[in-house]
């Protein structure tokens, strides 16, 4: 077996999602060095999968085993595992339930009640934080907190509500 033959290039794809951000960085530069264009695709859409959570070896390893125990579960499942074994924190539970007691509420509401404007960094962290329990429900959606909350954008302020998946979820998990 060659450096580069087709096996290598397989077993290093197959890596790839417990495999940290860092070195997938090095290893898409390598892959793009030596013109291995399968292996530099695979990379480039790993890293685009994970957006900014920049996960360490053990983290992505952690987020692998997640997805593996959601494969083939429905988003409904999905998300209860992700918040049963990654417990909503308190500024999520907070922001949760607000959206989910007036769907439509507009950025600036959310922030009155949060009390600070890092809102959508929180609801960015609903998945964020969660990744391997979502990974494979990621591809079809624009953006990750798609898979919980719709939000719409327009003239006015962005709002939001939940999806239906997570709203029977948490109001199945006691959220509100």
């Amino acid at each position: 077996m060659t450096p580069f033959s087709h096996e290598h290039i397989e077993k290093a794809i197959a890596r790839l999602p417990a495999t940290g951000s860092k070195q997938l960085k090095i290893l898409l530069q390598r892959a793009e060095d030596h013109g291995i264009d399968r292996l530099a695709d695979t990379i480039k859409a790993e890293l685009e999968l994970r957006g900014p959570t920049d996960l360490d070896d053990k983290a992505a390893q952690r987020h692998l085993e997640w997805s593996e125990k959601v494969a083939g579960l429905g988003l409904d499942e999905a998300i209860l595992a992700a918040f049963q074994h990654f417990p909503l924190r308190a500024e999520e539970r907070l922001l949760v339930r607000a959206i989910a007691k007036t769907p439509g509420i507009g950025y600036p509401e959310l922030v009155k009640i949060r009390g600070k404007g890092d809102v959508g960094l929180i609801l960015g962290h609903l998945i964020y934080e969660r990744l391997g329990f979502f990974r494979g429900y990621l591809p079809n959606e624009r953006r990750m907190s798609g898979l919980l909350l719709h939000r719409t954008e327009g003239n006015g302020p962005v709002t939001y509500r939940l999806t239906s998946e997570a709203d029977r979820t948490f109001k199945t998990m006691g959220v509100f």
